[in-house]
């Protein structure tokens, strides 16, 4: 049981459930919309979700491993390094996570002859790495890293689906706008990720100062006053719900308000509490902003199936291929 605490498996999960999204609930019904059939298998996409969820879960292994100093401040309470697993067996726990996610990875990678899905598998163990190791404690440079991360996985799957339809169309499918379309939505996704991820990490370390500060690292939390990061975290807020205003009242051009009261109900009006609560002066802000960001990170990334939901009526597809929607 602690090796699943420690490897913060929903988190891993969730990770495979957005892959999973992204091609049952985007990719299959677009293609679907264009008249295209999914050039991948089943069996490609569960293992690209494979080889994320072991890479995720061996990101937060190292994390705690390179973090015992600090969690013994902030956190005594959670501990599981040197506390119920040794340093020794954490670090063999994550070279074998890590190591068979690439493994997965790239093997995936290699059979859809796909050199960008096979680069990324290969370069995101080694930000989250460095990440951990000494970045985190840069200002905002660590946060940057873990955002993009983050925003990347979302991407692997239409990595692979368009080397798949490059084998099978050749220089044909870029004469069409499909994959210009799986881009368009998939990377608004990714971008919404990225934008809240950040945002997150940027409260996490005002949570984090008092240890951070203690052991003299160089968070951004701990270098300027909590006002600046507050401002910052409040602008790409803003930011990033006029992203996601724009896309449900612009570019998502299906008949009826169920896009716009997800997004009022699911992002704008949580955004609105965490911004309220951050700026509060409750004992536990921080740690409430943390769980109301999650909150709307998970909320946003499960929109994909109500997309799905919206696609399939508009166009009389099969809802995740099972039944058509009267």
């Amino acid at each position: 049981m602690e090796y699943l605490k420690l490897t913060r498996l929903h988190n891993a999960i969730f990770v495979a459930i957005i892959q999973i999204l992204m091609y049952w609930a985007i990719i299959i019904p677009l293609l679907q919309i264009y008249g295209l059939g999914s050039s991948l298998t089943s069996g490609s996409v569960l293992s690209i979700a494979a080889s994320s969820m072991m890479i995720v879960a061996g990101g937060y292994v190292i994390n705690d491993y390179f973090d015992i100093k600090t969690d013994r401040i902030n956190r005594p309470d959670k501990m599981i390094v040197t506390v119920s697993i040794d340093k020794h067996t954490a670090m063999r726990f994550y070279q074998l996570l890590t190591g068979l996610g690439m493994a997965v990875g790239i093997i995936t990678a290699i059979s859809l002859r796909c050199i960008t899905l096979g680069f990324a598998v290969f370069v995101i163990p080694g930000m989250l790495w460095f990440y951990s190791a000494s970045y985190k404690r840069m200002p905002l440079l660590g946060n940057l890293i873990v955002a993009m991360t983050s925003s990347l996985f979302p991407l692997l799957p239409l990595f692979a689906e368009s080397s798949s339809l490059n084998s099978v169309y050749g220089d044909l499918i870029h004469e069409t706008p499909v994959l210009r379309s799986l881009y368009s939505v998939v990377c608004g996704f990714s971008a919404f990720l990225f934008l809240f991820s950040f945002i997150y990490q940027m409260i996490r370390d005002l949570l984090n100062e008092p240890g951070d500060r203690e052991l003299e690292f160089h968070t951004f939390a701990v270098i300027r006053k909590d006002t600046v990061s507050k401002t910052i975290i409040s602008c790409l807020t803003i930011a990033a719900n006029f992203m996601a205003a724009y896309a449900v009242f612009f570019l998502i051009e299906f008949p009826g308000s169920a896009s716009v009261r997800y997004y009022i109900f699911g992002i704008l009006a949580p955004s609105v509490c965490m911004l309220a609560i951050l700026w509060g002066k409750s004992g536990n802000a921080y740690k409430n902003a943390c769980l109301l960001t999650k909150s709307i990170i998970v909320i946003g990334m499960l929109y994909p199936i109500l997309y799905h939901y919206l696609t399939a009526r508009f166009f009389n597809l099969p809802f995740f291929g099972v039944f058509q929607i009267l």
